[in-house]
């Protein structure tokens, strides 16, 4: 915030300088240089397009301060679970300032919430054109696809999110859960394994990579993340015992 005042400051000085001509600017060593360089009437239209440029870049500067303040405002609201304060501020910021991925990210996600696959994979599209780098958007996408059943759709898009974040347990672990859906076990036990090693501390992680485990006919191990789960207070252990008898 300084440097962009410092900027504006300078800029109308320039300007009121170039007006009023006072000897100690007008015959500043510096300006003689642009003066002979450029002749008088050209060094006027210059110093008045650089007084311009200096309080432009200020006014941009603070600009850009106050919306990145704003957005992490509306993160904040967001993480407290507030979804629809949130949206009521997403929409107008995302109109009119798009370029900010993350905001997409986080009205897609509400959108989801919703049920509204639409909405939803229209804003994660938005932040991948956006920002193509960012996994956020393309994990969105898999959850959403995930969600409709689209698991071969959601699969593209979980391994675009690993790719470009490859230490993101929530999105192994939604891989594994993937693969468990399309039938891929052995695949569903190396993503769910991974998983689990970034969050040991899961007890949804624990309790899937038992189920896994158990589709794999790897039982000891189905039996130590069985326990694991029940030890990390898993709220529904009847269904592991549901799953294995299938």
């Amino acid at each position: 915030m300084i440097a962009a005042v410092f900027f504006i400051i300078i800029g109308i000085g320039v300007g009121i300088f170039t007006l009023l001509k006072p000897p100690f600017f007008w015959e500043h060593p510096q300006t003689n240089f642009v003066k002979n360089l450029l002749g008088e009437k050209r060094t006027v239209i210059f110093c008045f397009a650089f007084s311009a440029a200096l309080m432009v870049l200020g006014i941009y500067l603070i600009a850009k301060i106050n919306t990145e303040k704003e957005l992490k405002e509306i993160t904040l609201i967001y993480k407290k679970g507030d979804f629809e304060e949130a949206e009521q501020r997403l929409v107008p910021f995302t109109l009119w300032h798009p370029h900010y991925y993350f905001a997409w990210a986080m009205l897609g996600n509400i959108y989801l919430e919703q049920d509204n696959s639409k909405k939803a994979i229209e804003c994660f599209n938005n932040g991948i054109t956006a920002n193509k780098n960012n996994f956020e958007c393309y994990s969105g996408l898999g959850r959403t696809y995930a969600k409709k059943r689209e698991f071969e759709k959601a699969k593209q898009e979980y391994l675009k999110a690993d790719s470009l974040s490859p230490h993101q347990w929530s999105v192994l672990g939604s891989l594994a859960e993937v693969y468990n859906e399309l039938g891929d076990v052995k695949k569903a036990v190396e993503f769910g394994e991974k998983s689990v090693v970034l969050n040991p501390e899961s007890a949804v992680l624990c309790a899937n990579l038992s189920i896994y485990y158990h589709k794999d006919k790897q039982f000891d191990k189905r039996d130590h993340f069985f326990e694991r789960a029940e030890d990390l207070d898993y709220e529904d252990m009847q269904s592991l015992t549901d799953a294995y008898a299938k």
